[in-house]
């Protein structure tokens, strides 16, 4: 492993569980639930409470809150927090990392859960997920960006953000982003006023192949900090020895599973990933087989399907079978640039079809074939409407050919920008006033569009041409230079798909709209499976007709439709305590299903009981997902 240095750290923060605290930042359970953040919250405690509200389901009737607060009724966690930037040797930005060790902590059975961000967020990017099991259950928490988040650099002030999310122009404020102005940025900063560059798109250092490096060295330096608290010298006995969990939800959870494959030396115990984005460097002949149907062209790395889909949605989002589907509204809005996107794309032999209707279709069944299922129907017309497709092209492509700001990949520069209520038009670009800069960092979530940013295109626009992503795609394609770094980047990131050993479960929703099990859990389960190496405690439990984002269920049209996938990783982290400490065994791999509800409350939101809430079975049954003769077979 690489050698990383300590750039700087913080010493011990104290946070008092009133004013303040590990997991709230002094919010508390209230401040949480309010969907208007306090106008005076520090920037810590606004990117806590984007966070959770961003990636959790805190409805009164999803479940989370209730089961949260039985155990901590005002959520406020009182300890001990540190916090480092640390430098992998040879690169250019330090990645951040936090050590949270709260009063509660059990030193009789020191559990250490270390999660980095999922996402391009920020070091806090998986404090809900993770951080409420892990500081309810007495655990320390150990948290990192992975060398993305809170980076961010208004060029034209030259302000970034430091360890507190702080902005400022003093060079010598610890921060995991500052660039040098060259002649080449100061002059493209000059030309385009108000530009805004992002640690992951614009490091030109593909932070994500070193994902897995920093997870281990947040792995080494939380264990370090919690050794140096422990009020007693440890006992000889295995009992006293820090033991490690490491978890993470979706880019976060690639990265967990990536580590453990580089973990020679056995720094973790265990590994839970969720939704994890990853995709194995090769399948070694392994099969998937969904009921009696072999799945195929499986494992495709993100920049694959994400450019597809880039292509492709615009024109499945005008089928007639979508029509009544969550947010038509929306696709109403842009349908006859949707209809001329389709009609070019017919033109150059990339869509059959004559009319509108054949073409939809058309673009519906490649979408199938992507990996997506019919139980993601009801998300397209948001997902769409929100570019997420667009954003993750635009902003991995950067990152992946370690390009500049200044290289302007597909026309695309990030600035400050107004939309119309819908977010579907540029009505002005500007300079961020002074609160969208001083929060940015908080808020940015590390791509664009987010904290007020917007990617803005030719013509100075919000929505990239057929010319864009067909030039995106063509990245991951084509021969050109730029997209030979493009390919090379992505290759760097594909996983070895190996075992050393560790415990690890893995979790997946059935309906992910975003990262397709068929490329990522699925094809990496098997593929692990099929170097024989040791999977005897790996297991893999497929959550029915549960999708990525949590908070999703806290939309009135969508809540009913869709299964959290909380309650299962929850349990999984119960599981893996359990088997590190009593060698208790888990549960075989399964497709875990439970009902969706029928009644909704006051606000229109689904009201779930316990029969609604997925539970992994010591027996499942008909349920059971089997590795046999090279294949993994899963139930429909």
């Amino acid at each position: 492993m690489s050698e990383t240095i300590i750039v700087w750290e913080s010493g011990a923060i104290e946070r008092d569980g009133i004013t303040d605290d590990l997991l709230t930042a002094g919010l508390g359970k209230s401040g949480l639930l309010d969907p208007v953040k306090p106008a005076d919250a520090s920037p810590r405690a606004v990117s806590i409470h984007k966070n959770f509200r961003e990636l959790l389901d805190l409805s009164d009737q999803g479940g989370f809150v209730a089961r949260f607060s039985s155990k901590h009724v005002e959520w406020k966690i009182p300890g001990t927090e540190f916090i480092a930037l640390l430098l992998i040797a040879g690169r250019k930005h330090p990645f951040t990392v936090s050590v949270s060790i709260p009063v509660s902590f059990d030193w009789d059975r020191p559990l250490c859960i270390v999660a980095p961000s999922s996402g391009s967020r920020d070091l806090r990017g998986s404090i809900g997920d993770i951080g409420t099991w892990a500081l309810a259950n007495g655990c320390a928490l150990v948290l990192t960006d992975k060398g993305t988040g809170s980076g961010a650099q208004v060029l034209s002030s030259g302000e970034v953000y430091g360890t507190d999310l702080v902005a400022t122009n003093d060079p010598e404020t610890p921060s995991s982003f500052r660039l040098s102005l060259s002649q080449r940025l100061r002059k493209f900063s000059e030309q385009h006023p108000g530009r805004i560059a992002l640690k992951h798109a614009h490091s030109t250092e593909n932070v994500e192949a070193d994902w897995p490096l920093m997870v281990l060295e947040a792995v080494s330096y939380g264990r370090k900090i919690i050794e140096r608290q422990r009020p007693q010298p440890a006992a000889n006995d295995a009992s006293s020895a820090i033991k490690v969990i490491a978890a993470g939800v979706s880019n976060g959870g690639g990265s967990v599973l990536r580590a453990a494959e580089m973990d020679h030396g056995c720094s973790i115990d265990g590994v839970v990933a969720v939704e994890p984005n990853l995709a194995p460097k090769a399948m070694h002949n392994a099969r998937i087989c969904l009921g009696d149907n072999e799945l195929s062209k499986v494992g495709r790395p993100l920049m694959d399907y994400t450019t597809l889909m880039a292509m492709y949605l615009p024109c499945a989002v005008l089928s007639s079978e979508w029509s009544d589907q969550p947010f038509a509204e929306l696709t109403a809005f842009r349908a006859a640039e949707y209809r001329f996107w389709s009609d070019e794309l017919s033109k150059l032999g990339l869509l059959e079809g004559r009319s509108d209707a054949e073409r939809s279709k058309a673009a519906m069944h490649r979408i199938r074939t992507f990996g997506f299922t019919a139980k993601s129907d009801s998300l397209q017309h948001l997902m769409a409407a929100t570019q997420v497709w667009n954003s993750i092209a635009i902003n991995y492509a950067n990152a992946y050919g370690r390009f500049g700001v200044e290289d302007k990949i597909a026309n695309a520069t990030f600035a400050f920008a107004t939309t119309d209520p819908t977010g579907q038009q540029l009505q002005e670009v500007r300079e961020g006033t002074r609160q969208e800069r001083r929060l940015l960092g908080a808020l940015s979530g590390g791509l664009s569009p987010g904290g007020g940013v917007h990617t803005i295109f030719n013509g100075n626009v919000i929505w990239p041409s057929l010319d864009d992503i067909l030039f995106l795609r063509s990245l991951l394609t084509g021969k050109s230079q730029k997209a030979k770094r493009v390919q090379t980047g992505v290759k760097e990131t594909c996983a070895m798909a190996c075992s050393l050993g560790h415990p690890t479960l893995i979790i997946h929703g059935r309906s992910d709209s975003l990262i397709s099990p068929d490329h990522t859990s699925r094809a990496y389960f098997a593929a692990v499976s099929a170097t024989k190496t040791d999977t005897r405690h790996w297991r893999y439990y497929e959550v029915d007709n549960a999708q990525h984002f949590e908070a999703f269920l806290m939309i009135p049209d969508i809540s009913g439709r869709f299964a959290p996938w909380w309650p299962v990783f929850f349990q999984s982290l119960d599981l893996m305590r359990d088997h590190i400490y009593q060698k208790v065994p888990f549960p075989p791999s399964q497709v875990v299903r439970a009902d969706l509800p029928v009644n909704t409350g006051p606000d229109s939101l689904a009201i779930r009981h316990a029969e609604h809430l997925p539970s992994i079975k010591s027996n499942p049954g008909v349920h059971e997902i089997v590795w046999a003769a090279n294949s993994l077979h899963i139930p429909v």
